[in-house]
């Protein structure tokens, strides 16, 4: 075909092959352009009704004119072949972003949703439905503008592709309930598969997914796809309930027109623009009916809570004076790519962490970490507010523009009280000399600041990385993968991207320990078993390239802590590190979890402490120890105040709420108060994240009607079956709660593991136990439960080791014992782990225990204590 002249078409090459035909680049010889024709498979057009019915549907779609849609020129036909002649895009299709990317940044998200939603509302208003809205048939050209293609052949794709073996997995995935019943679909069939492509771009995966056809549209009509905010961090819940009200099974749920998906889409556009909270200001609208009556009373009572939040936000953060920062402090703020390409991001922020990652080397500067400063990509905040929130006196902000191998980097250090320029450089340098920069950056940064530096760091700032700017790149994708390693696809892709990066290089000793960094995360936060060697392999591949490395003293800290839960040989590691990098707040957060495993608490909250006075922003400390430390420990008004520091700093996070329903259910033992926190996040959080929370708060209150009400099946089937079962225990429906016992007994036992264990593998063998105690086995039951505790013991682990505990408890209950339980109960309440005498006082699954004399006395001496 190449060559050949249809027409007037001049076939230049292939662009691609599916289910629905081939296409073609192609000169239109007459009118002087460049177009994409597309032949359709003969089989498609056997009939002449069939060909009559395309052509009408055909013609309709050529009406359309809209920025949006790829033009359609004309349908004609040659040697019996139909073809359609289209606009040419030069770009992408959305499937091959995805495909890269894995999961699009938010501003692409809500650019590419809106302006497909713009596309479909032109068609929709001249009642024209697509039918057929998937990644394959949206364009993106490099300027980023959506083209949606295929209008006119979604009827002919449904007749033909459902019967040919391997082509309709594809669209599958994405069609309506209606559409794989077969009943007449509308406007709303496009509204579905909208969200479907937006949740893919937001996580990376199809929201329904199965090994075959018949087991995607089982799932599509039985299945509710786990919500995004728990595959990804940081996408707004706004964007969340768009996409889920779009997927909505019964099409009276989702939105009735494309307008008005399109108006809360642009809405959240104009929130994110603005810096305006992604969740409260669509939610606010979504409510408000226009009333003059009740203006002036809110407007009093919203300065009121004004008023109230910002003497909060004084006393609670206590923000440094200006004569008490230090004028060796510091903060990298994220690099801004000047390419003008989405794809070149990661060399821009690979850039911001390696030039901060030299700075960070100079022991006599405070140098903020890279977790506190993404926060801060692409604000519009002044020098003045990100120096008081982050407490440095110095802030270096830069640029990067890569063309090939030509590379620009400018950099400038200001002062963040004043505002006023230290020093600025553009470097214009080839690709080969960007070890050079980052040197010359750090070193110019240490003069300036008049900090001194050792000959050691001296020598060590000279050193590149590597040779190979390929592995180089490899490794910078590693890193931007790093940032979403709470993304199961993201964290593998990153260790893809550093085992790459090895591969090129050898003797890339960084490379190799962020590969075991990355590895062992897997095995933690995953149970991925064979990722234990992998890591093992890398790290002391690191260790025999740059023994005295910090970053590899950091891997191998890592690799014992998570690995064997060899916490001396950890520790020891992680000191030589912060002895290099003594303001490293990552370092020292580390030190003060693995702290908390050995039982040493107080410890464990300096180090916290000091990792947050190093990183104002540095959530994770905050909120846990708010959450877990301080409310372990007995300290709820210590406990109180950091979840309300976590939830001033990220009000979108459900984290810092579900901490406070539980500081209120079991520290204070006051379940109304435990409920308003889910009205305090209302606005910013969808209520139905505390469905969870709120089944203990009613199972608390013994409302176990509601309880069963709340639990219903998403993301954790497990989950699921177990508070089934404790529900209708509690309900003394017997056969019922075995029911579901058994349903989650079959989903445990084939999750039993061997050696090496993490958390997950001991969540499932107490777990284990608990079930069998609810289907009356005793021995078994006993059995699992000891096992968990004997593989974790609190001597072991002190901050996860109590959990098995607290499950042997639950179990002797059940099966009768109650003297070994009440042991079990005395021994968790004169240790830091979250058991209350309002815990032990308000669960229904103690109520065996309440006559026995020892159980009295027990709650009684504590009840004082506490």
């Amino acid at each position: 075909m190449l060559g050949k002249t249809i027409l007037h078409y001049k076939i230049l090459e292939k662009l691609g092959e599916g289910g629905m035909g081939v296409v073609y680049k192609a000169e239109d010889t007459k009118l002087k352009r460049t177009v994409a024709l597309k032949f359709l498979p003969l089989q498609t057009l056997a009939g002449d009704e069939e060909k009559t019915r395309f052509e009408h549907e055909a013609q309709a779609a050529a009406a359309l004119d809209h920025p949006n849609i790829c033009t359609v020129y004309e349908i004609n036909e040659a040697d019996g072949q139909t073809f359609i002649a289209m606009a040419y895009v030069a770009g992408k299709s959305l499937q091959d972003i995805v495909g890269a990317q894995h999961a699009v940044s938010l501003p692409d998200i809500l650019n590419y949703a809106t302006q497909i939603a713009e596309g479909l509302q032109a068609a929709h208003e001249k009642d024209i439905v697509h039918r057929d809205i998937k990644p394959a048939n949206i364009l993106i050209t490099q300027k980023g503008q959506v083209r949606i293609t295929d209008f006119g052949l979604a009827k002919l794709a449904g007749r033909t592709q459902l019967t040919k073996e391997g082509t309709s997995m594809g669209t599958v995935a994405y069609m309506s309930p209606e559409q794989t019943q077969g009943i007449e679909v509308n406007q709303r069939t496009d509204i579905w598969a909208l969200g479907a492509v937006i949740y893919e771009m937001i996580t990376g995966k199809q929201p329904f997914v199965g090994d075959y056809e018949q087991a995607v549209m089982y799932s599509i009509m039985n299945e509710d796809p786990e919500p995004p905010t728990a595959l990804r961090t940081g996408v707004p819940m706004e964007l969340e309930r768009i996409v889920l009200k779009a997927l909505a099974k019964e099409p009276g749920e989702r939105y009735q027109r494309i307008d008005e998906m399109l108006v809360d889409l642009r809405a959240l556009q104009k929130t994110q623009e603005f810096g305006v909270s992604a969740t409260q200001t669509p939610a606010v609208w979504a409510g408000f009916k226009p009333a003059h009556t009740r203006t002036m009373p809110l407007l009093i009572g919203g300065l009121a809570v004004l008023a109230l939040l910002v003497v909060s936000a004084l006393f609670m953060f206590k923000t440094t004076p200006a004569d008490a920062i230090s004028k060796k402090s510091i903060a990298v703020l994220p690099f801004e790519n000047l390419s003008g390409k989405q794809e070149e991001e990661y060399f821009s922020d690979g850039m911001t962490e390696d030039v901060l990652a030299q700075i960070a080397k100079i022991a006599d500067l405070k140098v903020i970490s890279r977790a506190a400063i993404r926060h801060y990509k692409n604000t519009e905040k002044s020098p003045q507010e990100i120096g008081t929130e982050l407490g440095v006196a110095n802030l270096l902000m830069g640029t990067v523009r890569r063309e090939g191998n030509d590379l620009r980097i400018r950099c400038e250090l200001v002062n963040a009280a004043t505002g006023v320029q230290l020093w600025s450089k553009t470097y214009d340098r080839k690709l080969e000399n960007v070890f050079a920069i980052q040197s010359e950056v750090a070193q110019q940064i240490a003069q300036t600041l008049e900090a001194e530096l050792s000959g050691e760091e001296k020598a060590e700032l000279g050193q590149p990385l590597t040779a190979n700017l390929e592995a180089y790149d490899y490794y910078l994708r590693g890193n931007g993968f790093t940032v979403n390693s709470n993304i199961k696809q993201d964290a593998e892709e990153a260790v893809r991207m550093y085992a790459k990066a090895v591969e090129l290089d050898s003797t890339f000793a960084v490379a190799y320990a962020a590969l075991a960094q990355a590895s062992i995360w897997l095995f933690e936060l995953y149970a991925q078993k064979d990722m234990v060697a992998k890591a093992k392999a890398a790290v002391d591949r690191a260790q025999a390239l740059a023994p005295d490395s910090p970053e590899t003293h950091i891997a191998l800290g890592d690799y014992f802590y998570r690995s064997s839960r060899d916490y001396d040989q950890a520790l020891e590691h992680l000191t030589i590190a912060q002895r290099r990098r003594p303001n490293d707040a990552m370092i020292i957060g580390l030190i003060g979890w693995i702290q908390r495993r050995q039982g040493k608490w107080q410890e464990h909250v300096t180090s916290m402490e000091k990792a947050i006075e190093l990183n104002p922003r540095y959530y994770n400390p905050i909120v846990y120890l708010g959450s877990q430390t301080y409310f372990y420990m007995g300290q709820y008004s210590q406990a109180e105040r950091y979840l309300d520091r976590a939830i001033s700093l990220a009000p979108d996070n459900p984290l810092a709420y579900k901490g406070k329903i539980k500081l209120y259910k079991d520290g204070y033992g006051d379940t109304q108060k435990a409920r308003m926190v889910v009205e305090e996040a209302s606005g910013r959080i969808d209520p139905q994240v505390f469905q969870r929370q709120l089944w203990e708060v009613d199972i608390y209150d013994r409302n176990y009607e509601q309880a069963l009400k709340r639990v219903v099946v998403g993301s954790d089937t497990l989950e699921y079956y177990l508070d089934k079962s404790w529900t209708y225990y509690f309900m003394k429906q017997t056969k019922s709660a075995q029911a579901y016992a058994d349903s989650a007994r079959m989903l445990l036992e084939p999750l039993i593991q061997s050696f090496p264990l993490n958390d997950f593998d001991i969540f499932v063998t107490r777990s284990l136990g608990q079930c069998y105690a609810l289907l009356d086995r005793k021995e078994e039951a006993i059995r699992e439960g000891r096992k968990a505790v004997d593989l974790m013991p609190v001597s072991k682990d002190a901050f996860a080791g109590p959990f098995s505990i607290v499950s042997m408890a639950k179990i002797y209950t059940l099966v009768g014992d109650h003297d070994a339980a009440i042991d079990q109960l005395a021994y968790l309440l004169s240790i830091p782990c979250g058991m209350t005498v309002h815990r032990i006082r308000l669960n229904p699954v103690y109520d065996p225990l309440r006559g026995h004399p020892r159980f009295q006395e027990l709650l009684a001496k504590y009840s004082v204590a506490q």
